[in-house]
């Protein structure tokens, strides 16, 4: 069983209630390994925190969409479907709320190797 297409407004509603991480994104993936790495000596580890920061950022954007998913599946199933599906609602609001959870301490792993590296 999978969620319907949602319409734009319902997407835009959906988009409005999540917190924003462009700004972080643009400034984490600049810090690219490859072209910081020129700056430091072979034995940094300042390249690999950098590494670390993007694991950091794309764990994040996974937990954000998983979050999107969350309102998604329970706007679709509680509004949407005719007869309504509680249980399905709860079944994959929950799924994706365990998810965010594990990567959300997946990204806290990543920034403390980070600060450690730095």
């Amino acid at each position: 069983m999978s969620r319907g297409l949602l319409d734009e407004v319902t997407l835009t509603s959906i988009s409005h209630q999540l917190p924003p991480i462009e700004d972080l994104e643009k400034i984490v993936l600049r810090l690219s390994p490859d072209f910081i790495s020129i700056k430091f000596k072979p034995d940094s580890t300042i390249p690999i925190a950098a590494v670390c920061l993007q694991d950091t950022i794309n764990t994040l954007a996974e937990a954000h969409y998983a979050l999107h998913e969350v309102l998604a599946h329970k706007i679709w199933y509680l509004e949407k479907v005719e007869p309504k599906n509680e249980a399905a609602a709860v079944f994959f609001s929950r799924f994706y709320t365990d998810d965010i959870a594990l990567r959300l301490y997946s990204a806290g792993e990543h920034l403390a190797e980070a600060i450690v590296d730095m």
